[in-house]
């Protein structure tokens, strides 16, 4: 059966269509390793793989970037660069894509990898306005056009999405390929036929029975289920066996969505009956094997054609989610935490403190923002070592953790430098917080056979003393100028 053809959709934001998804914030670096993540993905998966990036301005197409895409193109049946100033062929074998002024691609960063087993996509866009760096940048760094910072910087803040919910990454995959205009022959339309129409058919081939279905049914590398539309197993392969923990006695003739967890259940089994009529659909489903363990997944169904008096079936793609749920939380949390003392870090803090002064200014409370730095610690470093310095860092940040209330957000503001959110917190009740703090600090640390006071300053502020109670940065300027005082009141 040949693919029915796909209207592409028109072009626009890749952002606006992950908007509504968890958006979370980062620095460049970050989203860098998750795109080279997302390369080394499309790099295994051979010569069915398309894989399209957004890269703002061909300058950020450097050596490095193009001999990647160079080895990806090789083994990929399709490799696009988009960016302002890009040529149409920036380096051998990958397409390239201008964009023009007011495209809103020029505001984003996307990389997105397609083939028949996995689809994946990063969407980010750079931060505009408070916290973001292209209104922030110290003068000196540059801008580009649109506000975009010029050259690359690690200090760019971007919001940013990683999805690999099927639909979604080809509606993504599909606002660039509309960028990437013509195909091999030169026809316009050849690349988005060629990439889009097959990848997001919603039929599949309806002859089941011969050698080549079967044996590409049973060998595929994920598992694979052929389901009648209320949900009972008409065939599995071996992965499927495998990842659910069943051997296929215990599949075949059984009701799938049962094996599901209770909450999950429900949506499966809705969802069989209604894929024969809607289409290709995907969700993620939580399966629960023999031994008790749950495993996610990522379940992909599609109607198998029939004849017209007989009810579809549904052929299943069930993906091991874990891993790549457990890569999300793990760029999540690096996004979010200080790596070396696991304490919150700048953006997060941010974030917290933004929701801390929204729900005081509702509810008529205060909240408090302490600001500390080690005394000393300079001398540490010079007398012992940055690895000494770095043990009481992480010394200091537990010993912050132990005596702080559960609710309350300590955060490693930069260098030797602190900060603590206090939620319900007025300056009295602030002040004896800071007091304990300063007391814990206070004793001795051993690192390494060393005994060593660092000590600390602190500086106390609260929103009841502002007269905006949303003005975060404020309150962070003050309590910074307070522990300034403090520091300066107490050097003889």
């Amino acid at each position: 059966m040949l693919p029915r053809p796909h209207p592409r959709p028109p072009g626009g934001s890749g952002f606006a269509l992950v908007a509504d998804r968890d958006v979370q914030r980062s620095t460049k670096p970050l989203l860098e390793a998750v795109s080279r993540h997302l390369e080394a993905q499309a790099l295994t998966c051979g010569p069915m793989t398309v894989l399209l990036s957004a890269l703002q301005h061909s300058r950020y197409f450097g050596a490095r970037t193009a001999a990647r895409y160079r080895r990806l193109a090789s083994s990929a049946s399709l490799v696009a660069v988009l960016g302002e100033g890009m040529a149409v062929h920036p380096t051998e074998r990958v397409r390239g894509a201008l964009l023009e002024a007011g495209d809103p691609l020029l505001e984003e960063w996307v990389v997105a990898v397609v083939n028949p087993h996995v689809t994946a996509a990063l969407v980010a866009r750079e931060v505009h306005g408070p916290g973001g760096r292209a209104d922030d940048a110290p003068e000196g760094t540059g801008r580009g056009q649109g506000g975009r910072s010029a050259g690359p910087d690690a200090e760019r803040v971007f919001e940013y999405v990683i999805t690999y919910e099927r639909e979604l990454v080809l509606e993504v995959a599909a606002r660039l390929l509309t960028r990437v205009t013509h195909g091999p022959d030169g026809d316009p339309r050849s690349m988005a036929s060629a990439v889009v129409g097959p990848v997001t058919d919603t039929t599949v081939a309806a002859d089941t029975g011969g050698p080549d279905y079967r044996r590409a049914f049973t060998e595929a590398p994920v598992g694979m289920a052929l389901v009648a539309p209320e949900g009972t197993v008409v065939r599995a392969n071996r992965e499927l066996e495998l990842l659910l923990g069943r051997p296929a006695e215990r599949l075949v003739g059984h009701d799938l969505p049962e094996l599901a967890r209770s909450d999950d259940a429900a949506a499966l089994r809705a969802t069989c009956r209604s894929a024969a009529r809607a289409g290709r659909t995907a969700l993620e489903v939580r399966f629960t094997r023999p031994d008790g363990s749950v495993v996610p997944t990522t379940v992909a169904l599609a109607p198998l054609g029939g004849a017209a008096d007989e009810e579809a079936h549904l052929v299943l793609h069930v993906e091991d989610a874990g891993p790549r749920k457990a890569l999300e939380a793990e760029l999540s949390h690096r996004a979010l935490h200080d790596p070396l003392t696991g304490l919150a870090n700048r953006t997060l803090f941010r974030d917290r403190l933004a929701h801390a002064l929204a729900r005081a200014r509702r509810a008529g409370d205060d909240t408090s923002v302490l600001f500390l730095d080690l005394d000393g610690f300079k001398a540490v470093n010079d007398e012992h070592g940055h690895h000494v310095g770095d043990a009481v860092l992480v010394q200091t940040a537990h010993r912050l953790q132990e005596n702080l209330r559960p609710g309350d957000t300590a955060a490693r503001w930069g260098g030797d430098e602190f900060t603590v959110l206090c939620e319900g917190v007025g300056a009295p009740a602030g002040a004896a917080v800071a007091a304990r703090l300063v007391a814990a600090l206070a004793q001795p640390l051993r690192v390494e056979g060393h005994v060593l006071v660092p000590g600390c300053s602190v500086g106390l502020a609260s929103a009841s003393e502002l007269d905006d109670p949303l003005g975060e940065d404020e309150l962070l300027r003050r309590a910074d100028a307070a522990m300034y005082a403090s520091k300066s009141a107490r050097r003889p």
